[in-house]
């Protein structure tokens, strides 16, 4: 219809070939190099001499006829045909294309790829050289800007089958560089996939015309899936033109009209003819400029011979004619004339309907914008709008004024697939969750203090080194603030390198008053049950002070290697970014709200070198032994029962539990450290768990024999001073049975600062 309206208008115009009426004879090349040969040499053959050519439809059939059309000395213009390997003057001698060479699709694929950010993208192309050639444009360009390109083709013979597995490497950006029979059954396998919008989006050609998704009449294609799925697909696809429309009434065309009046007259020749001009093409506007241009071209010519007589003298002479040159003299053997032509064709500069046309070197429309266009669904139907353009020596994608990134993108930009780094930490709720429970434990140890502080003169408190306890709720203390920073959200390196570091100080100091201090205790049970009575007969006494120094030997050990792994190791003391292990990758919001569906890998913040592991393992190791050295004292004065004082029994219960909680602990770091919330609820839990424990075992007991007994005149009652036990190996023929008035009897050996009575 492009070129009935045309030829209408130019036929019809008295300043445009006056006195000729231009032709046209339709021949059908099937998209076919032989088909289209022959058709050209039907042609050329006929009786009326043809003075150009218009076509062929598509590149295959294009080519051939483009590189026999010169002999015959005339020109062919084409309105469809965009290949690459038709930018060659030496091949296609006289050859000229109303349509930006196919290579520009690439520079618009790049606008548009760049302009949204996308760095991973698949290319599925049909193995031919024009395509080929778009494909290595398009992937250089991307390449350049650190764009993860992916090429997968295949052979026409083959079809989409010699694709093995195209959706099956988490690409969710595609570029179709293929003729659209195949793009229609790709479509299918995208559908079973469902890699369409939000998740998905593809780029396609400018040539797939009309409603290209659809089946075509007679189709053999034997696809898998629906047109109306074939659309759900579509929707939201790229595709790039390489012209655009006058439609502004006060931008109109040399011929007269804009987009929208040559619209209305197209329709006109379309409407109620469909069965003869078949599926409507929307590259009829760029045929409807290639006639006219063609038709100008002859005009110049035509009044070339009018107004300059050698030329004029010169066509007779060749064509061996005894009169004035007319256009309709022109035969195959008058080049000069037809050269002319040519000539005109080169020089053209024309004001249509898809913009300003010229050509290149290559007879290739040069100076074209690059139109971008959506395919989009409203309601029931499928249709194709406008969306931008890629302008600029910088191929930069611009949106039109009325559409943004919300009107095309509704549900966000489609992901490319590449995973966005992401600090992931504790989870917010285990921070609460411990931080109360370590607010909890903390308000715990100070009412124990208050309560120790109190009571410390009462007989019972006296009878337990209450000194003593307070080193136990010093390191209870110093464990719950651990749990804080443990579970505390680490969102930035120096502020995890801190709380790594603080951490394993306050883990290890901590541990060594708290749990120190229940071995110190154990030590001196140990001790008094294996010598209970010296050689006057009295009882043998360990003071607080040694076990007090005792306890500050461990801190200064765990303080000496803190300090030479931060000498030894100081180039791996920052945090280091991790996968998380415990939840590696996952999908979510974009947090800058533009992305849909974003991949994310998780990462954790951790401060895990060789140092660092030798530095816990020698911590760890070195109060392992001192743990099984506790244990096996606590097993061995396990059957000591004195009456009126259960201390010694709570102490031995702690040593079990911190025994537990050294294994358990030592277990997680090395299995589970990057396992940022198990790793933080297990220790956390472990910790708080043991330090509770601990200081219940303490103080809650005598809490309770206080208020049983404020006075503590129970201690010296008959029920409680008539028998003690020994485990037997603490027995000899000279001992005797221990009284408790026995252990009070040393009270005053002590100083009142140091009452280490504690653990009779």
């Amino acid at each position: 219809p492009g070129i009935l309206v045309a030829l209408d208008e130019i036929n019809s115009n008295p300043y445009v070939l006056p006195g000729y009426t231009l032709h046209y004879t339709l021949n059908d090349n099937e998209c076919d190099r032989y088909v289209s040969l022959r058709a050209l040499f039907n042609q050329l053959r006929d009786d009326r001499t043809k003075i150009a050519a218009v076509g062929s439809g598509c590149t295959l059939a294009t080519e051939p006829a483009a590189e026999a059309s010169h002999f015959w000395n005339i020109s062919q213009i084409s309105c469809h045909a965009s290949s690459p390997t038709l930018r060659n003057r030496d091949g296609f001698r006289r050859y000229f294309q109303t349509i930006g060479s196919e290579e520009g699709r690439a520079f618009a694929d790049f606008g548009v790829i760049t302009f949204y950010g996308w760095k991973k993208v698949t290319i599925l192309q049909l193995d031919i050289d024009s395509f080929e050639r778009v494909t290595i444009e398009l992937s250089t360009l991307l390449r350049s800007q650190g764009v993860l390109v992916s090429i997968m083709t295949f052979e026409e013979s083959d079809g989409i089958a010699g694709l093995q597995d195209p959706f099956g490497n988490d690409t969710t950006i595609y570029a179709y560089i293929m003729y659209e029979n195949f793009a229609r059954q790709l479509l299918c396998m995208a559908y079973e996939k469902n890699l369409m919008y939000p998740r998905s989006t593809f780029l396609h050609p400018a040539w797939w015309v009309g409603e290209w998704w659809k089946d075509p009449p007679n189709s053999t294609e034997n696809l898998t899936c629906s047109e109306v799925q074939r659309a759900q697909v579509v929707d939201r696809s790229i595709g790039v033109l390489l012209f655009e429309y006058i439609e502004d009434d006060a931008d109109v065309a040399e011929t007269g009209i804009n987009g929208t009046t040559y619209r209305m007259k197209f329709n006109e020749y379309y409407m109620g003819n469909e069965e003869t001009l078949g599926t409507e093409n929307d590259f009829g506007q760029d045929c409807y400029d290639a006639i006219w241009i063609l038709a100008l071209a002859l005009n110049k010519t035509m009044n070339d011979l009018i107004n300059d007589p050698e030329f004029n003298a010169n066509a007779s002479a060749e064509a061996s004619i005894n009169k004035s040159f007319g256009l309709e003299d022109i035969t195959y053997k008058t080049e000069f004339v037809l050269e002319r032509i040519f000539d005109h064709l080169t020089e053209t500069n024309f004001l249509g309907i898809t913009g300003n046309i010229s050509f290149d070197e290559d007879g290739i429309r040069d100076g074209i914008r690059l139109f971008v266009y959506q395919n989009r669904i409203s309601g029931t139907t499928l249709s194709r709008l406008k969306i931008g353009d890629v302008v600029g020596d910088q191929l930069n994608f611009v949106y039109i004024d009325t559409e943004n990134n919300s009107t095309v993108w509704p549900e966000g930009v489609p992901n490319d697939g590449i995973p966005m780094n992401r600090i992931t930490t504790v989870h917010l709720s285990i921070s609460i969750i411990f931080g109360l429970l370590s607010a909890g434990g903390l308000i715990f140890c100070f009412v124990c203090f208050l309560f120790n502080l109190i009571f410390r003169n009462t007989i019972l408190i006296r009878l337990t080194s209450p000194n003593l306890n307070y080193i136990i709720l010093a390191g209870a203390a110093l464990l719950y603030v651990d749990i804080c920073f443990i579970t505390l959200p680490k969102e930035n390196e120096t502020f995890a390198t801190v709380c790594c570091h603080v951490s394993v100080l306050l883990t290890s100091v901590g541990y060594s008053l708290c749990f120190g201090t229940i071995m110190a205790k154990m030590t001196r049970i140990f001790y008094i049950f294996n010598n209970p009575l010296n050689q006057n007969r009295s009882l043998m006494i360990v003071k607080d002070l040694p076990l007090f120094m005792f306890v500050c030997c461990l801190v200064g050990i765990d303080v000496l290697l803190l300090v030479a792994y931060t000498a030894v190791d100081s180039n791996n003391l920052s945090a280091s970014m991790e996968l998380n292990t415990e939840n590696p990758s996952d999908f979510g919001q974009d947090p800058n709200g533009i992305y849909f569906n974003v991949v994310f890998d998780n990462y954790i913040y951790t401060c895990t070198s060789v140092g660092r592991s030798v530095l816990l393992g020698v911590l760890y190791g070195y109060k392992a032994v001192l743990q099984v050295l506790t244990v096996v004292l606590a097993l061995k004065t396990r059957k000591v029962k004195i009456k009126g004082l259960d201390d010694y029994k709570y102490i031995v219960m702690a040593t079990y539990v911190s025994t537990f909680v050294l294994l358990v602990v030592t277990v997680f770091t090395f299995t589970i450290e990057d396992q940022v919330n198990l790793y933080a609820a297990l220790t956390s839990f472990s910790f708080f768990l043991g330090s509770t424990v601990i200081v219940m075992l303490v103080f809650v007991p005598k809490m309770i024999s206080l208020y049983k007994d404020p006075k503590g005149k129970e201690v010296f009652s008959k029920r409680t001073d008539t028998k003690n036990e020994m485990p037997k190996h603490c027995t000899s023929d000279n001992s005797k049975e221990i009284s408790m008035k026995e252990i009070l009897k040393h009270q005053n050996e002590m100083s009142d600062s140091w009452n280490l009575k504690s653990s009779s």
